[in-house]
Formats: C-alpha cells, structure tokens, sequence
C-alpha cells in the first residue's frame, strides 16, 4: 500500500503544473515586480503623450519615438531574468523542465509584449471613443490596422525574433550575459532593417515601377508599392518567426540540459 502511495504521489508531482511553472516568478523578485510596474507605466505614458498630442504633428512623431522605445523594452525584456545566481537558480529550480520552459518563454514571448502593448492601445481607445483623434493619426492607425490586416497578422511575428535571440543568448551564456544578449539583440534588428533597405533600394532602381512623378501613374504606383511592400512584410515575418521558433526550442534544449 505504501509502495503504491509512493508511485501515485510521484506521477501528480511529474505532471505539468502552471503553478509551479509561475512560480517561478518568485525566485527573481522583486525584478519581476518592478518590471511589471515599470512597463505598464511607460506604456500608459505612452498613450496619454501621443492621445494629447494627436492633433499636432508631434503626436505623430510621438508615435515613432515611443514605438522605437517600447519595441527595445520588449527585446530586452527577458534580461529580468540575469543576475548574478542565476545559473544555480536555473538549475536548481522547483520545477520540471517543461515549466521552466514553459515559463521563461511564455513571459518573454507573451506577458512582456501584453505589457507594453494593451495599456497603449487601451489609453487610445478609450480616448477615442471620448474625444476623436485627429484625422492625420486616425489614417496612421487605420493605416497599421489595414498593413495588419494585409500582412493576415504575420506582420506581428517580426518582433518574435529579437525577443527570442535575447532569450537565448541569455540562457546559453555563462558570462557577460547581459552585454551578449544586448549586443546579439541590436544585431538581428539591425540586419532586418538593412535587409528592409536593401530591398527597398533594389525596387527603387528596378524599372518595376511607373515614374511616380507623372499624375497618370501616381495610382499605379502606390498600388504597385503597396503590394510590394506587403509582400516584404509577410516573407520577413514568415522568416522571423521560423527562425524565432527554432530559437525558441533551442533555448528549451538549453535550459532542460543545463547543468552546474
């Protein structure tokens, strides 16, 4: 009977636990707690800046500036996890290896975008519905919404991939952790933005588009430029987010083999 209790008890343990896996969170307070508050902060600042400054031009550059901010916030977010124990924490922890995972990739991938993103998009809303935004950042919103809807949502997946190689090279490293996440981070971002350019600069110099300086062509040429740049955005974020994934699983091969 005895014998039997003992397996029972050790087979409830082994199963996948979301209480365990969060926490986790516990063993790297109070960075957690001041992350959750920090970004929400900034993300709400962020709304109110660019809803109170919608009808002037600096509303619209708002968005820009604060965009680039939160959007290296997001990348960066999992550095929360570096400290100095953290290898023997990681190791060491109170939980199976699926949580682990489980909770290093769901807070990087999930609850730190939701935190910069939802109160944002929350101030604007709310905003809106009080008092409508200008036109010139309503046909911006409408026309990220229209990009968003073009894209089929794949569009969403080109942050996945700096936000996972930060993960990674976080939980692959053993030292100067942080400086080799920063540093692999900003080097992803900058090569899809000169492969942006590239790209660019090549359908700039083909003859694929009609001059857009001629009235008659001005029409086609946005379209054709539109459906350009439409397909960019989905064969960037189909490749960012296979990549992402690969890196994602990497990184759980990492943390389920690390040993002290």
């Amino acid at each position: 009977m005895t014998h039997n209790s003992e397996i029972s008890t050790r087979e409830v343990s082994n199963k996948f636990s979301w209480q365990r896996a969060w926490a986790i969170s516990s063993l790297y307070q109070p960075a957690i707690k001041w992350q959750i508050i920090i970004y929400v902060a900034v993300s709400l600042f962020t709304g109110v800046v660019t809803y109170a400054l919608n009808a002037s031009m600096l509303g619209i550059l708002s968005m820009g500036l604060f965009g680039t901010v939160t959007g290296f916030m997001t990348y960066f977010g999992s550095l929360v996890f570096a400290r100095k124990s953290n290898l023997v924490i990681e190791t060491t922890l109170p939980a199976t290896n699926a949580e682990k995972c489980a909770f290093y990739v769901l807070y990087s991938v999930i609850v730190i975008p939701a935190l910069i993103n939802l109160p944002y998009y929350a101030v604007m809303l709310i905003g809106n519905a009080i008092h409508p935004v200008a036109d010139s950042l309503k046909e911006i919103m409408e026309l990220q919404s229209d990009m968003l809807a073009k894209t089929y949502g794949l569009s969403t997946l080109s942050a996945l991939l700096p936000i996972s190689v930060c993960l990674y090279t976080l939980m692959a490293s053993e030292k100067n952790r942080i400086v080799k996440a920063v540093l692999w981070t900003v080097g992803v971002n900058v090569v899809l933005a000169l492969a942006g350019a590239v790209y660019g600069i090549v359908m700039a110099l083909s003859n694929a588009f009609p001059d857009p300086t001629n009235a008659q062509n001005a029409y086609q040429f946005g379209q054709q430029f539109g459906g350009s740049l439409k397909d960019m955005v989905i064969i960037t974020s189909i490749f960012s987010g296979t990549v992402a994934l690969v890196m994602l699983w990497l990184t759980c091969r990492k943390i389920s083999h690390r040993q002290l």
